[in-house]
């Protein structure tokens, strides 16, 4: 089941049903999602980061 709670929000129901060994019947599964979505404004490139400079200490 899907819900929209927003225009940019759903609401998800998932259930699964299964039948393992030794049961003496199905088990349920039940499962509750919620799904948003943005818009991407603004963004920054990462710098990657530099290695630790060695010590006279060798640390």
């Amino acid at each position: 089941m899907v819900f929209q709670t927003s225009p940019t929000s759903w609401f998800v129901e998932l259930t699964k049903s299964y039948w393992s060994k030794g049961d003496k019947g199905p088990s349920t599964i039940v499962e509750h999602l919620t799904i948003r979505a943005a818009e991407l404004v603004h963004f920054q490139e990462l710098i990657p980061a530099e290695p630790p400079k060695k010590s006279r200490f060798g640390r």
